[in-house]
């Protein structure tokens, strides 16, 4: 039996009692149908012990129910299949820490092969129902996320990389080229 999808279904924090207790923001009542259970695409965004926390995407008879993203206030995020609001299928989960995993999810456990990556994307480790093994190469862990159908989790130096040539860009013409480029 795999381990609790990093607390999707283990701390309580989803489901229809918590959806109750916690509150939900007006847009998912347009979702409501006379019994007042939630249809269709919408989004909640939660309150009290879990303010702050944002779950966006499928609703069937007012539970999480197909693809959807659910961000924790913490930074903590899962990218993937629900079904009667628990972790079902094949998901990403980031942690707040920056380490990313890719994996299947059976009723809000973790199943079969998956993988992980560190924070800084130089280290990935195999899963297994949910437990870290081996350290294995990046092109073997980019393997175990296509054979799930999932993207590789995009490198943190792209978002760097973006703005460092940026600047590099800005430079050039603010610095550089009023003084080459100036008529002689």
């Amino acid at each position: 039996e795999g381990k609790d999808a990093g607390g999707v279904a283990a701390r309580g924090d989803t489901g229809s009692a918590a959806l109750t207790a916690l509150g939900r923001v007006l847009a998912l009542k347009q979702l409501e149908d006379e019994e007042g259970k939630a249809h269709g695409k919408g989004t909640a965004k939660f309150q009290g012990d879990f303010a702050g926390s944002v779950y966006e995407g499928g609703w069937e008879d007012d539970k999480m129910h197909g693809k959807c993203t659910y961000t924790w206030a913490d930074g903590r995020k899962y990218k993937g299949d629900h079904v009667d609001d628990k972790p079902h299928g094949k998901g990403t989960y980031t942690y707040a820490s920056g380490e990313v995993e890719v994996g299947q999810y059976n009723m809000g456990k973790r199943i079969g092969e998956g993988a992980r990556w560190s924070s800084d994307r130089r280290t990935a480790w195999r899963l297994k129902d949910g437990d870290q093994g081996d350290e294995i190469s990046l092109a073997e862990a980019a393997q175990i996320a296509g054979r799930l159908g999932l993207p590789v989790p995009p490198s943190v130096w792209g978002e760097h990389l973006f703005g460092f040539w940026f600047l590099v860009f800005v430079f050039s013409f603010v610095i550089v080229c009023p003084y080459y480029c100036m008529p002689l």
